[in-house]
C-alpha cells in the first residue's frame, strides 16, 4: 500500500491526518499514533478520524 507524497485535490483535509484517495477508498493516516483509517465516503473518514482522536487521547490520559 504505496501512498502518494501529497494528497490528491479529491482527498478531504482532516487536522492530524495525512489523507489519500487510493481509488474509489479514503484513507487516512493519523500522524501521531500512525494509525491507518479508510472509509468510502468523506464523512465517514471524519467520524473515524475523531474516534482515532478520541482513543489516542485517553491512551494518553490512562496509561
Amino acid at each position: 500500500m504505496d501512498r502518494p507524497q501529497t494528497p490528491t485535490a479529491a482527498a478531504p483535509e482532516i487536522s492530524d491526518f495525512d489523507v489519500w484517495r487510493d481509488g474509489e477508498i479514503l484513507r487516512g493516516k493519523h500522524r501521531v499514533s500512525s494509525r491507518t483509517i479508510e472509509a468510502d465516503t468523506v464523512r465517514r473518514l471524519e467520524l473515524l478520524a475523531s474516534a482515532v482522536r478520541i482513543g489516542t487521547d485517553i491512551a494518553r490520559v490512562i496509561p
